[in-house]
């Protein structure tokens, strides 16, 4: 009998359910997306979003572990269910947005919102699956290489991925847009939900098909910088796409949409550059992980405060104190961040896929 099966049934579930509610609480709850009033008045949301995003970010772990993938196979997973967010279920980009910080409507042309789609893949890939996934690692260090998933949990899992998403849809595209933000009932072409299969098609075989080998090989090896660093620049990265969000909305819509999309364009470059190569790097370890995760959900956290300037007392203290346990909660996992103990492993997908 493998290790795996040997567990007690809620031990061989525990980094599944742990991974699949820290993907909305570090998207979503923590940043304030959802608001607290949001949950408890309708508290089926937050189901919703364990359901979409941690039972995504779950699947796509699993076909890497599975397949024995790497981080850049993790990421073109993660942004097939940015796609099916933004197109199939919510249907954020392509859909007018629901706000428009001076009134009107920054970025939008042939019915897509080209500057929130790419902040959408951007954030949606980064928060609600490469970090959740690497901070459920550094929670359970010993079980990097486990799927975390039997073929029953599959099925049990993809059926309430498939209720969460239809009711994530509902819950949006005919409840909130039309009678929170009183907005007119949207349709989208049915070449736009095509266009949004054909994109998802397209990353699954890129992620899993042929190439996926080639896909998977480590880049080459930089040294990384101190953790600190690598938490610093995280924290950076993350406000910088909170910045991005506030222009899709358009904060400044004086500044050209061209400008904005070359900046993101140079940051994400960077971002893929660096930090794959410094992971592939002998010297990476636990600190850096730990350090990347800090610095972009403390960073995310933060900068989601700038929504708030106004809200209603319950949003801001609520918002105010799920960041500060979160914020003891994490400092408290890094004082169990140190040398590798006998046993635990430190290679990986997550470190490749940080």
């Amino acid at each position: 009998m493998s290790v795996e099966k040997s567990r007690p049934f809620l031990s061989r579930i525990a980094p599944g359910l742990m991974l699949m509610v820290l993907a909305p609480l570090v998207a979503e709850t923590l940043q304030g997306a959802t608001r607290p009033s949001v949950y408890l008045g309708f508290p089926a949301i937050f189901l919703f979003e364990v359901a979409v995003w941690g039972g995504g970010a779950l699947f796509a772990r699993y076909f890497v572990r599975k397949f024995n993938l790497g981080g850049l196979n993790l990421l073109l997973l993660a942004l097939v269910l940015s796609v099916a967010e933004e197109f199939l279920i919510q249907q954020t980009s392509i859909a007018p947005l629901v706000i428009q910080i001076k009134g009107v409507a920054y970025a939008r042309a042939f019915g897509v919102n080209y500057v929130y789609f790419p902040w959408a893949l951007i954030y949606e890939s980064v928060f609600v699956v490469l970090i959740p996934v690497l901070l459920t690692e550094l929670i359970f260090p010993t079980r990097r290489r486990d799927t975390w998933l039997s073929v029953s949990g599959f099925i049990v899992a993809a059926l309430f991925f498939m209720v969460g998403a239809l009711g994530a849809w509902f819950s949006w595209t005919q409840i909130a847009r039309e009678k929170v933000f009183h907005l007119p009932h949207y349709d989208p072409p049915a070449a736009y939900l095509l266009a949004g299969v054909v994109m998802m098609l397209g990353l699954i075989a890129l992620a899993l098909g042929p190439f996926r080998r080639a896909i998977a090989n480590a880049p080459k090896p930089m040294a990384p910088p101190p953790p600190i660093i690598a938490g610093l620049l995280s924290l950076i990265f993350a406000v910088l796409v909170e910045a991005l969000a506030a222009m899709a909305f358009g904060m400044d819509p004086t500044i050209p949409p061209a400008i904005v999309l070359g900046l993101t364009f140079v940051v994400a470059a960077l971002a893929l550059w660096l930090v794959p190569a410094w992971a592939a790097h002998p010297k990476w370890r636990d600190a850096h992980r730990y350090a990347l995760v800090f610095g972009g959900v403390v960073g995310n956290s933060a900068a989601g405060f700038l929504g708030y300037l106004g809200a209603t007392p319950i949003d801001f203290w609520g918002k105010a104190a799920t960041n500060g346990i979160a914020l003891i909660l994490l400092i408290v996992l890094g004082t169990r961040i140190g040398k590798p103990r006998s046993g635990q492993l430190q290679s990986g997908m997550v470190s490749s896929a940080s």
